[in-house]
């Protein structure tokens, strides 16, 4: 039968018989064995560390093994430092062309804050005269030029938003442009000093007061 199978497809097919594997219900039909091997792979296994590995090194491949570490550990850190840098830069870079982008449109509304700034000073330059408006003048514009450096200088790191910088001396300088400009409609003077004066009068007449109050308790009590 298969030699004539054999013949008619040229191909050999045996026949191929299957028996029915025997099922470990219970402990009792393992050998001792095979026991044994279940009982070792059960066992656990001590933990590697770094010092039992380096112990099972050679002797006279330590030195070497630690230079490739030492090497290793030095291409590690130099490479991280370098790119460490080179994101730095990245975003110094982005950080500058977005300062740059907003100083733009900053600038434009610096111009007008400092003309309701500038222009009730000179108000009061002819009213009253040149010395106190220009002091104020110089204080102001000075103190506006170095915040606005300290501001562009800390938002290049990311400290600050840099979009927000340029516009925080135009936004310090708004509100005293809008004070100057209604004391100049209103024709009131730079500074109330009379007001200053009165403030201070009153705070020296109370403690000359109190004073004698208490020159007048002590002579009471020695008397």
């Amino acid at each position: 039968m298969e030699n004539s199978q054999y013949r008619r497809t040229g191909v050999f097919r045996g026949w191929i018989f299957a028996t029915k594997p025997d099922l470990l219900l219970d402990d009792e039909n393992i050998k001792p064995d095979d026991q044994n091997k279940v009982e070792k792979t059960q066992e656990i296994t001590p933990k590697l560390t770094l010092d039992s590995i380096f112990a099972k090194i050679d002797p006279s491949r330590k030195l070497q093994v630690y230079e490739t570490a030492l090497m290793q550990h030095k291409n590690f850190v130099e490479s991280t430092t370098y790119k460490t840098d080179d994101i730095n830069y990245h975003n110094k870079m982005i950080n500058l062309h977005l300062l740059t982008l907003s100083d733009k449109y900053a600038l434009t509304m610096a111009c007008l804050v400092l003309f309701f700034v500038a222009a009730p000073l000179g108000a009061f330059i002819r009213k009253g005269g040149i010395g106190l408006p220009l002091v104020a003048s110089m204080v102001l514009f000075l103190s506006y030029y170095f915040i606005g450096l300290f501001s562009k200088n800390v938002s290049e790191n990311g400290t600050i938003n840099p979009l927000f910088a340029p516009w925080i001396p135009t936004l310090i300088l708004l509100p005293l442009g809008i004070y100057l400009t209604t004391r100049v409609t209103t024709d009131k003077g730079l500074f109330q000093f009379e007001r200053i004066k009165d403030f201070f009068q009153q705070i020296t007449q109370k403690s000359k007061e109190k004073s004698r109050l208490l020159v007048k308790n002590y002579i009471c009590l020695f008397s």
